[in-house]
């Protein structure tokens, strides 16, 4: 596949990732904090969340051979792969520092994982 296509790709889920969680916080915080205010902080680990959390993608573009379930393997390394990044990124930039929050960070993302095949992105 062409490099430049994977590029775009990237580029564009970055920015579906970022305006996603952008979204999400905006929605929970007008229900549930409404007077939650946001330092710069919180946008760089938005930031680095997004780009982390596309790196895993790059699983999709990679052959495999001739296997039978290529795409079912890709999708379950994708997703220990994504969990693996996020967990690693979270910690580091402070999204949990106790492991009930780790467990509950973990469940969250394979949740929205399931979701995003679900609904066929």
């Amino acid at each position: 596949m062409d490099i430049k296509i994977i590029i775009n790709n990237f580029i564009k889920n970055f920015f579906v990732i970022f305006a996603g969680i952008m979204t999400v916080t905006f929605v929970y915080c007008s229900i549930c904090v409404p007077q939650a205010n946001f330092d710069l902080n919180y946008f760089r680990a938005v930031f680095l969340l997004s780009f982390f959390g596309d790196l895993p993608a790059i699983v999709y573009y990679m052959p495999m051979g001739k296997m039978k379930n290529q795409y079912a393997v890709k999708i379950a390394i994708h997703t220990l792969l994504l969990l693996a990044v996020l967990m690693v990124a979270g910690y580091m930039v402070g999204v949990y520092d106790t492991l009930a929050k780790a467990l509950m960070y973990a469940v969250s993302i394979i949740a929205v994982d399931i979701f995003v095949h679900l609904m066929g992105y």
